[in-house]
């Protein structure tokens, strides 16, 4: 797809990072060409 943003959700808590991000939003903010926005 041709996006420039990716927003996602983020809401579960485990070890510090997933605790901010999420452990899927860790992975896209990690791997993605585009900007990323995560909402709690």
């Amino acid at each position: 797809m041709d996006v420039d943003l990716i927003v996602m959700a983020s809401h579960t808590k485990r070890k510090f990072v997933d605790y901010v991000l999420g452990p899927n939003a860790e992975h896209v903010v990690h791997h993605a060409k585009v900007s990323v926005m995560i909402v709690r």
